[in-house]
């Protein structure tokens, strides 16, 4: 446990990329969930996750369009990535947020949820900018 918490910990002190599995364990929008570090001895580290390469609407948007959409990603985010699947976290950084790391994940079978989000038009591919999903 200890192993895990010095590895998050230094996540959020450094900007070092770093590569593990972890346990999807809830849903907080279309592109922020919470994993499951796991460690191997039944002691596991619960992490809030931002995807790295993608941005969906807000579920709480800034205008009913958005609102919509940011449904629909947080649905098809549930529905590509269970609760309980076992994925990749790969390229993790420490987000601008505390609390929050950054990471491309990967499915079991080699899929990046991130792709697949962007290409069934429920987020778009995200560099850091921040643009309004309403119209």
């Amino acid at each position: 446990m200890r192993y895990i918490f010095g590895i998050v910990l230094s996540l959020f002190l450094t900007n070092v990329a770093y590569s593990t599995p972890a346990k999807v364990s809830g849903f907080i929008d279309g592109d922020t969930f919470f994993a499951t570090f796991l460690d191997g001895e039944n002691k596991d580290t619960k992490v809030m996750v931002r995807f790295a390469n993608v941005d969906t609407p807000e579920k709480d948007g800034s205008c009913e369009s958005e609102t919509r959409l940011g449904t629909a990603a947080y649905n098809r985010l549930k529905t590509v990535m269970p609760k309980d699947t076992v994925v990749e976290l790969k390229n993790v950084t420490k987000d601008k947020f505390f609390g929050r790391i950054s990471a491309n994940v990967i499915l079991p079978d080699g899929r990046d949820v991130g792709e697949i989000l962007i290409k069934e038009n429920v987020g778009r591919a995200f560099k850091g900018e921040h643009k309004s999903w309403c119209k």
